[in-house]
């Protein structure tokens, strides 16, 4: 789910919890590197590398809309 919250100028990108069966999510969880997001096209964006391999895997396609979303609410950073 992908929100923003005009009190806060911030676009939300929200995923479901980690079910405690999956194990890959959960090795991906303690990987809390932030490296270079590649869409971002050099502008310093960052994500969690753990998160970002599980959302690969997972949800292709929301960290785009939400990174879009900083872009329509002018001025709002992505939380």
């Amino acid at each position: 789910m992908v929100i923003h919250d005009p009190d806060l100028n911030k676009v939300i990108l929200a995923f479901a919890g980690t079910q405690v069966t999956d194990l890959i999510v959960w090795a991906n969880n303690l990987n809390g590197e932030l490296i270079d997001y590649p869409a971002c096209g050099g502008n310093g964006c960052q994500v969690h590398a753990g998160f970002y391999a599980d959302y690969q895997v997972r949800c292709h396609g929301g960290l785009g809309r939400a990174l879009d979303g900083t872009a329509r609410y002018g001025g709002s950073s992505l939380f």
